[in-house]
């Protein structure tokens, strides 16, 4: 899905931080071959602040695929349309994998830092990390998936959760996409004997063990308040 911008980006732009996030998180996972700005750290690339380091990064990435730059990114221009279009491909797999695979490092320096002790068995990883539409990245395992978003940070889901949040509620026309990326792990539904329950940017997705041994998965939009 292509990104957009509703003002000018970059040197003389107007620089709305909404703009200048957008556009700093879609450059922040292209290889610099491809115009990346081979900037390891998305936490503080990615910040909707312009400045020299984010003009830079403009201006390499029209070089690298116009060999002309001004630094400058107007909505629907063609570096836009250009950025859009690198990124689409990422997100298909036309370019390869991702060459940042920051995901389950960051998710781990998270967990860390909050001390967090839930043991989460995602077991072994399959294959490499790949960009997703956004400017996000996920890294897949048997068990799971780990998505980082250089804005809102890295999380796992797992389970029956993961699989309705793939497949979504189709009877209620809700995909992946509706529900954004997550923005906390799979953790206990406290208030609900065994429930669990991920939060996302628009909403929650729970499963509940009935005492029939089934499972119930449902979903409340906005987010759970727990």
């Amino acid at each position: 899905m292509a990104q957009s911008i509703t003002a000018s980006v970059g040197e003389g732009g107007k620089n709305r931080p909404l703009d200048v996030a957008t556009v700093q998180a879609l450059l922040f996972w292209l290889h610099p071959d491809l115009g990346g700005p081979g900037i390891e750290d998305g936490n503080t690339f990615v910040d909707a602040q312009i400045g020299p380091t984010t003009i830079a990064a403009i201006k390499h990435f029209q070089q690298v695929q116009f060999r002309l730059e001004d630094g400058l990114i107007e909505p629907g221009d063609f570096t836009m349309r250009r950025l859009n279009a690198v990124v689409d491909k990422l997100a298909e797999g036309e370019l390869g994998p991702v060459t940042n695979p920051f995901a389950i490092k960051e998710w781990a320096l998270r967990r860390a830092r909050i001390q967090d002790p839930t043991i989460v068995d995602l077991g072994r990883e399959i294959g490499a990390e790949h960009m997703l539409f956004g400017g996000g990245i996920r890294a897949t395992f048997e068990n799971g998936i780990i998505i980082h978003h250089p804005a809102l940070g890295a999380f796992e889901v797992h389970g029956r959760i993961l699989e309705k949040y793939i497949s979504g509620f189709p009877e209620e026309g809700l995909d992946e996409e509706d529900f954004g990326y997550p923005i906390s792990d799979q953790r206990r539904w406290t208030t609900v004997p065994g429930g669990l329950v991920s939060h996302f940017e628009f909403g929650s997705i729970f499963s509940q063990l009935q005492a029939s041994g089934d499972e119930l998965v449902g979903y409340v939009r906005p987010q759970i308040i727990v």
